[in-house]
């Protein structure tokens, strides 16, 4: 008994080469636009963190400079510039000491904040020695932080760059808290960069001049004013003439 061949009614479907080929130029077509689309996407995500990153910094860098002006800023500003500065190299001293300054200016007078500035301080002055700023500001901590090494610490600062006139108030001032403690050669020292600042005022606005009065309102601070101007009666009495104007009338120059 033969067995029939059952007939298939089902439609036959041709497939055009041609729409084949136009179908698979198609999604060729489509892929490549995606992959054209993602990589920039994908490039700008690796970008993201660096662009904060640089803006980070370039906040720090104007936070930093105003520091150095001595234009003061909020506390909050200081922080947020010495956050954006916490990936600094260990190795890069100067870096390490301006992110403690931003430290110290943040930390409105807190123990722990001025221990980890004195903690940067110390690492950035390790491996720039003569960062006069680094000296400058490790003196001022130590007032707080470490009295007993405050004054050793200024005749170090004393002696490295002696003449940068932008560090010069704050030296002065120091000195005049640090009056007591300090020896014969670092009194002497700082006596001599007051009558200095008294006569080399080369900033149109007489900032090194303005400093003095804030270097009289310290603490024995009359005393080193005093030391500066030894055996100049006349330019002694030209002094006290203008902290008495200041005090009246504040700044006249």
């Amino acid at each position: 008994m033969m067995i029939e061949r059952q007939r298939d009614d089902r439609p036959f479907v041709s497939i055009d080469p041609k729409k084949f080929m136009s179908w698979g130029s198609s999604t060729r077509s489509i892929f490549a636009l995606a992959v054209c689309l993602l990589v920039p996407v994908f490039l700008i995500v690796l970008a993201v963190p660096r662009l904060v990153e640089g803006i980070g910094l370039e906040r720090a860098r104007i936070a930093y400079e105003a520091a150095i002006d001595e234009r003061p800023l909020p506390a909050s500003v200081y922080q947020d510039a010495a956050d954006a500065m916490s990936d600094v190299m260990a190795d890069d001293g100067d870096a390490l000491i301006e992110r403690a300054e931003l430290t110290e200016l943040a930390s409105n007078g807190r123990p722990a904040e001025l221990h980890k500035a004195r903690d940067l301080v110390i690492d950035g002055l390790l491996r720039s020695p003569v960062n006069p700023r680094g000296w400058t500001l490790l003196c001022q901590i130590d007032i707080y932080v470490s009295p007993t090494d405050a004054s050793r610490c200024m005749d170090t600062a004393f002696f490295i760059a002696p003449f940068d006139w932008f560090l010069a108030p704050r030296r002065a001032v120091l000195a005049a808290y640090l009056w007591p403690q300090l020896d014969a050669d670092v009194r002497a020292a700082a006596a001599r960069r007051v009558r200095l600042m008294w006569e080399a005022d080369e900033w149109p606005d007489h900032r090194l001049k303005r400093s003095l009065y804030d270097v009289y309102r310290a603490p024995n601070g009359p005393a080193l004013l005093t030391a500066g101007f030894e055996g100049d009666k006349d330019e002694m009495r030209a002094l006290n003439r203008w902290l008495l104007r200041r005090q009246m009338y504040g700044p006249q120059e």
